[in-house]
């Protein structure tokens, strides 16, 4: 089953969120670090931007950079990523519609060239990943609402570590479990 839900554009909806750091060496590390719904981006290529030290001044780029939440799925609530990664919020103006148009040639298996302005390069890299979609983040359970509960009896020898540390009380409850 697909789940995404729209297009993605390589140069993102302004503004953008990109990973900072090391390219995710595979699709379980892209999605689940920088927690990438399914329904956000069906995947394919990356965008590398490399930013130089020095901005130039004229470009007057504002960016946040910060720990990557954890997300829900709002189209597909079963899907749940836990985030973690490092990220950088910035709105790239026009070269974000440079990105996205190298992006759609390589949509089309042409194979684009790297952008280069004001000292920013951007370099698309095919991922090559096969087991991106309908794979990370989803429960093992057959959810059908998000937030609902999914309960279980536990077992004897998880009561003490999930209920207390007491052993007195551990047994006392596994006893008392036994007898239902």
């Amino acid at each position: 089953m697909r789940h995404t839900l729209g297009g993605c554009k390589a140069g993102g909806r302004q503004p953008a969120f990109w990973g900072v750091g090391e390219v995710p060496k595979s699709a379980e590390e892209w999605r689940t670090r920088s927690a990438v719904l399914d329904e956000w981006n069906d995947n394919g290529f990356l965008a590398i931007v490399h930013l130089p030290a020095d901005l130039p001044a004229h470009m007057d780029l504002k960016a946040w950079s910060g720990q990557i939440a954890e997300q829900y799925g709002e189209k597909v609530p079963t899907q749940y990523l836990e985030g973690g990664g490092q990220q950088l919020v910035v709105d790239l103006g026009e070269l974000a519609d440079e990105i996205t148009a190298a992006g759609e040639l390589l949509k089309q298996g042409k194979l684009p060239p790297t952008i280069s302005r004001n000292g920013v390069t951007v370099e698309l890299r095919a991922t090559n990943w096969t087991n991106v979609e309908d794979v990370y983040g989803y429960s093992k359970f057959d959810e059908k609402v998000r937030g609902a509960a999914q309960t279980r009896r536990l077992g004897t020898e998880e009561i003490q570590t999930k209920v207390t540390n007491s052993s007195a009380t551990a047994v006392a409850r596994a006893a008392n479990s036994d007898n239902r």
